[in-house]
């Protein structure tokens, strides 16, 4: 089954459930298109990568929380699964990979399959740049964290996680052309922006205060 076939299925199954703006289906899209990209590189399932990288987040529904977004993710995933009428092993493949996308323990990542690896990696190349400034901001309104609270979830978090990725990737080599370049220059410019936000409030409140 190819790649646009599959985003059709998926896209008619999920029409008119409410996401998260931060986790949205153009959300899923980015993640599609760079696990494609690793894919390459690993020589991974790409229906495996595709169909996972669509439907990772759909448990992210937004009244129905977002604690355990993997599992919920891997429970309705499998009723479209059947829909795709694809094989028992390779439906439950799809369904592991879309369980362990958000593991905190990072080291256990390589222990998993290299479908679940592109697109764990791909998922947390879509919070760097930009791109993931305007989500964590997204995800922050969402929650109520004022920018205080985004800064120290940013440092305590974010980066340290990120950067942990941005260490296998380069491990795999993923890093080495022109994509990979643009990945590590987003990482950059997160915490580029982020030190000068610190810096623009400590200004004016030290200007304020005198």
């Amino acid at each position: 089954m190819n790649v646009d076939t599959i985003k059709k299925l998926v896209l008619k199954r999920i029409s008119g459930i409410s996401f998260a703006a931060d986790h949205d289906f153009t959300h899923a899209v980015r993640v599609v298109n760079y696990a494609l990209f690793i894919a390459d590189k690993l020589n991974a399932d790409k229906e495996i990568v595709t169909t996972a990288g669509y439907l990772h987040d759909i448990g992210r529904i937004e009244d129905k929380g977002e604690e355990k977004h993997s599992l919920n993710s891997v429970e309705l995933a499998t009723a479209i699964l059947k829909d795709l009428n694809l094989n028992s092993l390779k439906a439950q493949a799809i369904l592991e990979v879309i369980k362990v996308h958000s593991i905190e323990e990072i080291g256990k990542l390589e222990r998993f399959s290299k479908e679940a690896l592109c697109i764990f990696i791909a998922d947390k190349v879509d919070g760097l740049g930009a791109i993931g400034i305007s989500r964590i901001f997204l995800e922050a309104g969402r929650k109520g964290r004022d920018i205080n609270k985004t800064i120290e979830y940013v440092h305590e978090k974010y980066f340290s996680k990120e950067e942990k990725i941005m260490k296998i990737a380069k491990r795999l080599k993923l890093t080495e052309d022109l994509v990979g370049q643009k990945i590590l220059d987003r990482l950059k410019f997160s915490k580029k922006f982020f030190n000068h936000l610190i810096e623009e409030l400590e200004f004016f409140n030290k200007t304020l205060h005198n």
